[in-house]
């Protein structure tokens, strides 16, 4: 139940694929997205990503570090592949 409650939630949201894991006492949560085809507005407004969208004067950006920092604050484990540093 909890995968597909998981996978439901960014189905619709093109450009996103997700995938649940289970193993000896933890669960391994994925989620990909083709920047390519995803919509930078539906990513955030699905709570996929984090950043900023100014509907008066047009202006939005993603932000990885912001997403991921989000998702530690919530008492997950991040792991970003490939590694990137921060700029």
């Amino acid at each position: 139940a909890f995968a597909a409650e998981f996978s439901s939630e960014t189905e619709e949201v093109e450009g996103v694929a997700s995938g649940v894991q289970f193993g000896e006492g933890e669960i391994t949560l994925s989620l990909g997205i083709d920047f390519n085809r995803a919509s930078s507005t539906m990513l955030m407004k699905a709570g996929i990503v984090d950043g900023k969208y100014n509907f008066n004067f047009g202006d939005k950006y993603l932000s990885l570090a912001a997403t991921i920092r989000g998702f530690e604050e919530g008492g997950l484990v991040c792991e970003t592949v490939p590694q990137y540093g921060e700029d």
